[in-house]
Formats: C-alpha cells, sequence, structure tokens
C-alpha cells in the first residue's frame, strides 16, 4: 500500500523526493544504493529535487556506468536486447502486422 501512495503522490508531485526514494526501484530496476546516493548528491549540488536530475542528464550530470545510465533512462541493456531479440513493434496494429493481408 505504501508504495501505491508514493506512486499517487509522484503523479501529484514529480518533486516529492521521499516517494521516489521509495519507489525507483519497485519494481526492482537493478538501482541500487550508490546510485541512489549519486542522484541525491546531485539534487543536493544543484538544489534541485531528484525527479529534475533524472529529466534533465545533460543539465544535471550523475556520475554513473552506461548499464546504471540505461536503467534510469528506461531503457533496455544491451544484454537485454539480446534476450529479446530484434523486434520491431512500431509495425505491429491489432490486427497483425502493417503490411500483411488478412483474408475473412
Amino acid at each position: 500500500i505504501k508504495d501505491a501512495v508514493a506512486y499517487f503522490r509522484l503523479a501529484v508531485n514529480p518533486d516529492d523526493d521521499e516517494a521516489l526514494k521509495r519507489v525507483i526501484n519497485t519494481p526492482a530496476r537493478g538501482i541500487g544504493e550508490t546510485t541512489l546516493k549519486k542522484l541525491v548528491s546531485a539534487a543536493i549540488q544543484h538544489r534541485v529535487s531528484i525527479w529534475q536530475v533524472l529529466a534533465e542528464p545533460l543539465r544535471y550530470p550523475v556520475d554513473v556506468n552506461k548499464g546504471t545510465r540505461l536503467k534510469l533512462e528506461g531503457k533496455p541493456s544491451r544484454s537485454r536486447r539480446r534476450l529479446s531479440g530484434p523486434h520491431d513493434y512500431s509495425r505491429h496494429t491489432p490486427y497483425g502486422y502493417a503490411g500483411e493481408r488478412h483474408h475473412s
């Protein structure tokens, strides 16, 4: 319940650092204490919220490795892309893939 409340708090106020710290790794995203400390430090240094640090990585750089940066940006790592394979869902429609002929 507390995690759900934290998500609602973030929806209303993205600058709620306490709510963000509660849910940043819920569900598990592989973002650990070290990364969280770096995010908090950057937010304090620049006098902005953690959300702003995450939203504007070029303006508020955080010293993390490429894999962690991809996690923070919500992008799959190269190993996750390898596991899932090269899918192009942009062509997918509710009726199949674009360009496919469907016979009734």
